[in-house]
């Protein structure tokens, strides 16, 4: 995460805990003397504050990933898609670029499979270091079965000259760090499972 970013959200939420003393302390003389829909107003004044707040992003020991999961979160949120991600030990056994690179192919692909998508869309990504290794499980949301209608996993987009190439990265650093690659479908989900070696 770079440093203005970092900086910008952290005034953003110190800014918005500074204004919430004061209006807690509001809410409470006002429940005191029983003015409710004063208090259901500023309530939902305060929910939609809230809402606006970008979560922030836990920073891991690796500044390719904390990029990609950044982009990752802004796109999704702009674009309505639930994001949730978990981090277990300490993924530094892969080059940053490396890092950044297949991970944000994923994201890149797993977004645009989303906006396709009808309803509830949803991308998750848990990344688990261990014993040597790294192992990815990355899920998101589909319309339709992907592995039946598009099986290679090429791109759709028009431009083929200009796009497709994300599988080609992500097999590419797959292949560098002796990796292995599961890719399989439950219900509405497209679900690839990674493992990369040290």
């Amino acid at each position: 995460m770079n440093a203005e970013f970092r900086e910008k959200l952290t005034r953003e939420v110190g800014h918005w805990r500074h204004d919430m003393s004061g209006k807690l302390e509001t809410l409470y003389h006002l429940q005191r003397n029983e003015q409710y829909d004063e208090v259901k107003k500023i309530l939902g004044e305060m929910c939609g504050e809230f809402e606006k707040l970008p979560a922030l992003i836990q920073t891991t020991c690796s500044e390719g990933l904390n990029a990609a999961l950044v982009k990752a979160q802004a796109l999704c949120r702009d674009n309505g898609i639930h994001f949730s991600y978990a981090v277990l030990g300490r993924p530094d056994m892969i080059d940053n670029m490396d890092m950044e690179n297949l991970v944000w192919n994923l994201f890149a692909n797993g977004i645009e499979a989303c906006l396709q998508a009808e309803g509830t869309r949803t991308l998750n990504i848990i990344l688990c270091a261990r014993d040597g290794k790294l192992k990815i499980h990355f899920e998101n949301t589909i319309q339709g079965s992907v592995l039946r209608d598009n099986p290679r996993l090429l791109s759709i987009k028009e431009d083929g000259l200009s796009h497709g190439f994300g599988m080609q990265t992500i097999f590419y650093i797959l292949d560098k760090y002796k990796g292995d690659y599961l890719c399989y479908e439950e219900h509405d989900l497209l679900i690839q499972e990674l493992t990369l070696q040290s």
